[in-house]
């Protein structure tokens, strides 16, 4: 793709169907910082230069052809005009195409030119990402056209910020965010530059859950590789409150004799995250299961159709598995463990 630096000038002539600025469209706001890419077609025509007029100001600008500029069926350009040279408000942009005799046609669009600074964030790409977590790094990027102050508050407290930078090719900030307790955690990432404000607020909402860590088994066999699958039961009644299996963490773990590190949430009967909020105090037992059958762990374990219990956990109260720090071992279970900690509401 051939890059040609040319200079806006004043047009004269008027709007010819043969050119036609098909982006941005009119009342098209426009970010103030990076670029303003026209998307230009010149129909039926020669081609021998592009000319653009913003408000009959001059400024530099680069033109992108497909090709060579030159005998055009159909060809289409892009124009690429500095943002931060253009004044905020509302501007209008005119494309002319020249040929070999002169102007070829033209035509205008009106557009709004936005000069507030625009934050992003850059990680984690998924706020979903953010799965157990006590401690999270967020990264946020910040575009603006003059210098620009910027700040991030978690929870209303001060965090890290830059006094005065010069961000129109983007400013990078991360952030390390230690989450003390469940509930809902605010971040809000704020920019000034110029007088003008852009606000990013992200509201997190984190629940105590119950995830399998680590586990491995033994003298377990199945035809093929296992399928493994996590319960947990009130022991006293036996119900059924929650499972892990393959589609929800435990699908690399299908080895005897291999400990897996495994990062598999439990879920509810109803496919949602099984938050502690919903689980009773008394005792609470797990089981591992081999599966013979597809992942059905939200039915609960499936004795008449060749599913195999492998262990049973000691029955502990749900205050004495949030401190158990320790892998366990029953059955032909040899590494089991549980952990209690913070996740993502989802």
């Amino acid at each position: 793709m051939k890059s040609v630096a040319l200079v806006l000038v004043a047009l004269v002539g008027c709007t010819d169907s043969s050119v036609e600025i098909t982006s941005p469209t009119s009342s098209e706001v426009v970010v103030g910082h990076g670029f303003v890419e026209l998307k230009v077609t010149v129909l039926d025509s020669t081609v021998t230069s592009l000319v653009v007029d913003v408000d009959r100001t001059r400024a530099p600008f680069e033109v992108f052809p497909p090709s060579d500029l030159g005998s055009c069926t159909m060809c289409e350009f892009v124009a690429r005009l500095p943002a931060y040279e253009i004044t905020p408000g509302t501007r209008v942009i005119r494309v002319e195409a020249r040929g070999p005799s002169g102007g070829l046609g033209s035509d205008d669009v009106t557009i709004e030119v936005d000069g507030s600074p625009d934050v992003r964030r850059i990680a984690p790409a998924s706020i979903l990402d953010l799965r157990g977590v006590a401690t999270l790094t967020l990264a946020y990027e910040v575009f603006a056209r003059d210098p620009v102050a910027i700040s991030i508050a978690p929870d209303g407290i001060q965090g890290i910020g830059i006094a005065a930078a010069m961000c129109r090719g983007g400013c990078r900030l991360d952030h390390v965010w230690s989450i003390g307790s469940p509930g809902w955690h605010d971040v809000i990432v704020t920019a000034i530059s110029d007088g003008a404000q852009a606000r990013l607020r992200e509201s997190l909402n984190f629940v105590e859950a119950v995830r399998v860590a680590s586990i491995s088994v033994s003298n377990v066999f199945d035809f093929g590789s296992l399928d493994l699958e996590v319960f947990l039961f009130e022991d006293a009644t036996n119900k059924f409150l929650g499972c892990a299996g393959q589609d929800s963490g435990l699908g690399a773990a299908d080895e005897n004799l291999k400990t897996y590190q495994v990062d598999a949430d439990l879920l509810s009967p109803s496919g949602a995250l099984l938050e502690l909020s919903s689980l009773p105090t008394t005792a609470l037992r797990f089981e591992v299961w081999e599966n013979d059958d597809p992942d059905e762990c939200l039915t609960g374990p499936n004795t008449s159709g060749g599913d195999t219990l492998v262990g049973a956990s000691p029955a502990l109260t749900l205050a004495q598995w949030k401190t158990q720090h320790t892998p366990l071992s029953f059955g032909r279970v040899s590494t089991f463990e549980a952990v209690v900690g913070l996740r993502l509401a989802r």
